[in-house]
């Protein structure tokens, strides 16, 4: 089994365990349109063009605008990233998290976690 792969940016910490990407968002990260283009490039480039299911720890957001939000469910934004699972705790994670299942509706299968593991596991299902 090869280490894993890391990357630190200054909006998130990722690495590729098992084949799935875990992403875990910087603490009182507030995200605008910019924001949020520069961390999907990012993802992507570290991922390599390999496609894998993405565990992400929203715990550390404190706002997203409605744009950013609508960008984070579109097309670009979920390429290389066959389902994912947001890992929630505080009132402004669940409901940011909550409204982009429901309004957004990324073309993915996503689902809102407490646990890590059991986001895990729930992941290991779309592995390739």
């Amino acid at each position: 089994m090869q280490p894993p792969q890391v990357l630190e940016t200054k909006y998130a910490h990722h690495s590729i365990e098992e084949d799935v990407i875990c992403i875990v968002w910087a603490k009182n990260l507030v995200i605008n349109i910019d924001i949020a283009k520069e961390m999907v490039e990012e993802r992507i480039k570290f991922c390599n063009g390999k496609e894998m299911p993405c565990l992400i720890d929203i715990r550390g957001l404190a706002t997203i605008d409605t744009v950013s939000r609508k960008y984070f469910a579109g097309e670009r934004s979920i390429t290389g990233i066959i389902a994912g699972a947001l890992v929630v705790d505080s009132l402004v994670s669940k409901l940011a998290g909550n409204i982009y299942i429901t309004v957004d509706k990324p073309q993915i299968p996503v689902r809102l976690f407490n646990d890590e593991r059991k986001a895990l596991k729930w992941l290991k299902q779309f592995k390739k």
